[in-house]
């Protein structure tokens, strides 16, 4: 793996992180909303409203879930990023040894 195709790989892993937080971030939002509306008591009688706080509550567990697994996910390709860096940098090292 070359220089550039190291730089490709990090942007585009990048940008799909950048995504994944974005569609998480709308989601959250939605949930955010529709959870605050259900508390207000918008229409419905009470037992639709709890049964609205409780599916929320755990679409909000699930965002959290998906959160730790972007967050591990990175950490991860972080990782390996740093490991292809370092392999990078010792074949350069090593070409320039060559007579």
């Amino acid at each position: 793996m070359t220089a550039r195709d190291y730089e490709d790989e990090l942007q585009f892993e990048r940008t799909y992180v950048a995504g994944l937080y974005d569609r998480l971030d709308a989601e959250r939002a939605q949930v955010e909303d529709r959870y605050k509306a259900a508390l207000r008591g918008d229409g419905g009688t009470l037992v639709e409203r709890d049964v609205e706080v409780r599916a929320l509550a755990k679409q909000v567990k699930r965002l959290q879930e998906h959160q730790s697994a972007i967050k591990a996910q990175l950490a991860e390709t972080q990782s390996l990023m740093r490991e292809c860096d370092a392999r990078i940098k010792w074949n350069e090292q090593e070409a320039g040894k060559l007579p």
